[in-house]
């Protein structure tokens, strides 16, 4: 038996004019995606930009935040810790991206100018009043407290 072919019906053509628009703009798409993707690949993911002294004001009052956690009343700052203090340090904060790979694969990458990581290390001098179970527990306050931070501020 043999079949006769029917010429398509405007229904039909419109379905398919239809499809093949659909399919373009899917194709259209997808090619941004993957420009803006090897874009970023090849620049890097650009460290975060912030006003300097909204940022010290931040970190301040986290510090803050810190030396109160312990809640050992009589403690005071020991002066001869053998920390830094508040420092800032550029050293570690290297270029990224696929177009900064000489740099990177060096013996020792330039940093990114402008960009450096925060830190703060001090101690505390617990007095003769202060208990000694209050300021055994003190550390484990401290960890749960960063711990907290870590994964509220990523």
């Amino acid at each position: 038996m043999r079949q006769l072919r029917r010429p398509l019906g405007p229904p039909r053509k419109i379905l398919l004019a239809t499809a093949a628009a659909l399919a373009m703009a899917v194709r259209a798409a997808g090619a941004v995606w993957l420009a803006r993707g090897a874009g970023r690949l090849w620049n890097g993911d650009p460290y975060p930009v912030a006003d300097p002294a909204v940022t010290s004001q931040r970190l301040d009052g986290l510090t803050q935040q810190v030396y109160d956690t312990p809640d050992v009343p009589q403690a005071t700052l020991d002066p001869k810790w053998p920390g830094g203090g508040q420092e800032t340090d550029g050293s570690g904060c290297y270029h990224t991206g696929l177009k900064d790979l000489t740099k990177q694969v060096s013996d020792s990458p330039p940093s990114v100018p402008g960009v450096v990581a925060v830190s703060s290390e001090w101690g505390l001098k617990a007095t003769s009043g202060t208990s000694c179970t209050r300021a055994a527990r003190a550390p484990a306050r401290l960890r749960h407290r960063l711990i907290s931070w870590d994964s509220s501020t990523s």
